[in-house]
């Protein structure tokens, strides 16, 4: 895994199905400010230019308020992959005689009755750590299932990053209407992703982060040139409906979406064991930055009606440099995403036509991003039903199984009110609120979506 290559946005490099032995077998030497900036810089992509959208759906109030109860939220759910790790029998890491830190070397024995349980089978070799853990909460069809989940992940960002492009490309005079713009994109994406090594591309975070602050220094000087004497008392403090809130909630669900990855970030980690302070640290001052930019923005442009980009000039040289400024950062990320989500789909179908996989991929996404109305629609349908799903459904459920089936291994029962016990509870409550804002904000988005 290589160090301190995280492309902003999701990093797509990450989602590659690394052997779980590997991953954990060697601690990169990333200190924890060095993962803080990473998981940043994972955070803070494109998906910033509907913050402001988002803040106007949901409110100001409910904005400022969500987005650090849902960074809060990621924190937990990242502890709770970690804590995954400490229910694991050792040797599912083992194939090299090394055990992953905080992972029971060996099951303690059974002060019970019963016979020693039959040791669980080990998973494939190369397996991820993450669809290791789901083999061992649900094995086979757990690992089949996470395996399909992400690549239903996978595949919705790759379609938020061509509506992207069809949405920034219709503003400049090269646009070549929608539908051709989504199928030269599609192919373009999927010919750059047939380069067998895309290490190179992983490297353009400074690239992109650049870019994204001279994208919003350009929408804030037309937004201050615009409404310079806008009066702010109709802004929102609260959402005007339930449609509303759940676009705001999918927008700032999709501004984090750093669940996934945790244990890749743990493993690049010289001390993983500070994963989750780190990631604490970090989702507060992403929240925080968010906070400020949402809130600005939205003052600038309280009538907005989408993306940001939307809202400068159609004409100038700035504003049509900044467009395509923002389809070249998009550009640089999609073939990322598509050579793991092929990769995964060539296992699954047990094929070697990597070009034809990885055309379909782009040929698929490109067709879904042509059927719905615009990038905000599209990246708050992806937060709330795919990066939800994942980010805040699986990692209570993962971890709630496996501290289930830890203590029977060593003979105990779960005793109302003790230490493990509360856990459970806890985990059985957010799990159920996940799966209800999951449900219904997507059911909401979709209405939304089709009404348009």
């Amino acid at each position: 895994m290589e160090q301190n290559s995280m492309h902003s946005e999701v990093s797509p490099l990450l989602f590659r199905q690394e052997s779980s032995t590997l991953a954990e077998k060697r601690h990169g030497n990333a200190t924890e400010i060095e993962t803080v900036l990473n998981l940043m810089k994972t955070c803070m992509g494109t998906g910033c230019l509907g913050l402001a959208f988002a803040c106007q759906q949901g409110g100001i109030f409910l904005y400022s308020i969500g987005l650090l109860v849902i960074g809060a939220w990621n924190t937990y759910a990242v502890q709770r992959l970690c804590a995954c790790l400490d229910y694991i029998p050792g040797d599912s890491f083992s194939l090299s005689g090394s055990c992953p830190e905080g992972v029971v070397e060996d099951t303690p024995p059974i002060r019970s009755r019963n016979p020693r349980p039959k040791a669980p089978t080990p998973p494939p070799s190369g397996t991820s750590t993450l669809s290791v853990v789901a083999w061992h909460a649900f094995g086979p069809i757990g690992l089949e299932v996470l395996d399909a989940m992400m690549i239903i992940l996978l595949f919705g960002i790759i379609t938020a990053y061509v509506a992207a492009v069809i949405t920034f490309l219709s503003d400049t005079p090269f646009s070549l209407g929608r539908w051709m713009d989504a199928t030269i994109s599609a192919i373009l994406f999927a010919i750059i992703a047939m380069v067998p090594d895309m290490g190179h591309l992983s490297n353009n975070s400074a690239i992109g982060l650049s870019i994204l602050a001279f994208t919003f220094l350009v929408i804030a000087g037309y937004g201050d040139m615009s409404h310079d004497h806008q009066a702010v008392s109709h802004l929102h403090g609260w959402p005007q409906s339930l449609a509303g809130a759940s676009q705001f909630f999918g927008i700032c669900v999709y501004g984090y979406g750093i669940v996934p990855l945790t244990y890749n970030f743990r493993s690049s980690m010289a001390q993983p064991e500070r994963m989750v302070p780190a990631t604490m640290l970090a989702v507060l001052l992403v929240a925080s930055a968010y906070i400020f930019v949402g809130i600005g923005l939205y003052i600038l442009y309280p009538d907005l009606e989408g993306e940001l980009l939307h809202e400068l000039p159609h004409y100038g040289f700035l504003p049509v440099l900044t467009r395509l400024a923002m389809v070249v950062v998009v550009f640089m990320t999609v073939p990322l995403l598509v050579v793991p989500c092929g990769e995964l789909l060539e296992g699954k179908f047990q094929t070697d036509r990597r070009g034809l996989v990885r055309f379909c991929v782009c040929g698929i996404s490109a067709l879904l991003a042509t059927s719905l109305p615009s990038f905000v629609q599209v990246l708050s349908l992806v937060g709330c039903a795919c990066v939800g799903m994942v980010g805040f459904v699986l990692p209570p459920l993962l971890h709630s199984r496996l501290l289930w089936l830890y203590q029977r291994r060593l003979g105990q029962n779960l005793c109302f009110g003790g230490h493990h016990c509360r856990f459970l509870v806890v985990d059985a409550l957010l799990l159920t609120w996940g799966v209800i804002a999951t449900v219904i904000s997507t059911v909401y988005t979709l209405r939304e979506v089709n009404a348009v």
